[in-house]
């Protein structure tokens, strides 16, 4: 065989090696995003079996007293669920379908499609639900420019890494399913602003601003302060 076909033919088995080899580690990257998902899936529902017990508990104590619920949004705005009418939440054996895309028109719509883009790892979509206050985005800038060069987020705008950062959030902390986020109580703190009132469950506390485009999560200053002191150094390390 000649020199010429020699090489020609290490070159193929070459070729054939790393594709081969590629394929294997876009398999087993597959199924570990597969398994990865269904652990989700069963961590969401143990958090929607508590929540529902909890709601089930508190119901005859919070009969009547909704002080504390949004009174500034028109019922269709805040779209809580009659509690008389309450069923348990059906949950599908197949992860993801137990979230819903509802788009931005009231804050627990917001809501609803927020875990959804979680579930779903839509940071195209986690974007365009967030929006930073002026002043947390003006602090977060200022802690971008203070880290080193390679270590400051590669994404083109702090809504892309803020995005991932929530989606990473609600896979690690799976939200209660699309029944028991229906009941979520929103206060309002101004009539453009809310804050969502779901104890022991995740999003307990964050904020929704009404905007232009429709309700979205507001990335206040508390969020890029906690942000910053989870992200920072351990004392005394050199």
């Amino acid at each position: 065989m000649s020199p010429l076909k020699i090489s020609l033919l290490a070159v193929l088995m070459t070729v054939l090696l790393t594709s081969a080899g590629q394929y294997h580690l876009q398999q087993g990257r597959r199924e570990e995003a597969d398994r990865l998902r269904w652990e989700n899936h069963q961590l969401r529902l143990k958090v929607s079996q508590r929540r529902q017990a909890q709601l089930a508990k508190a119901e005859p104590a919070n009969q009547g007293d909704r002080s504390n619920t949004v009174s500034s949004l028109a019922p269709s705005e805040t779209s809580l669920v009659d509690r008389s009418n309450l069923r348990p939440a059906k949950v599908s054996p197949v992860p993801g379908t137990e979230y819903r895309n509802e788009g931005q028109a009231t804050p627990v719509a917001a809501l609803q499609t927020l875990a959804w883009a979680c579930d779903h790892g839509d940071a195209a979509l986690m974007q365009k639900l967030i929006v930073f206050d002026a002043d947390a985005r003006g602090k977060t800038a200022a802690h971008f420019a203070s880290l080193p060069p390679d270590e400051r987020p590669v994404s083109v705008s702090f809504e892309a890494v803020a995005a991932d950062l929530y989606i990473s959030d609600g896979l690690k902390h799976p939200y209660p399913v699309a029944d028991v986020l229906q009941l979520a109580n929103f206060e309002s703190i101004n009539p453009e602003r809310v804050v969502l009132r779901m104890p022991g469950a995740n999003g307990n506390g964050y904020e929704f601003q009404r905007t232009a485009e429709g309700w979205k999560l507001a990335v206040t200053m508390k969020v890029v302060d906690d942000y910053i002191k989870e992200t920072a150094e351990p004392a005394g390390r050199p």
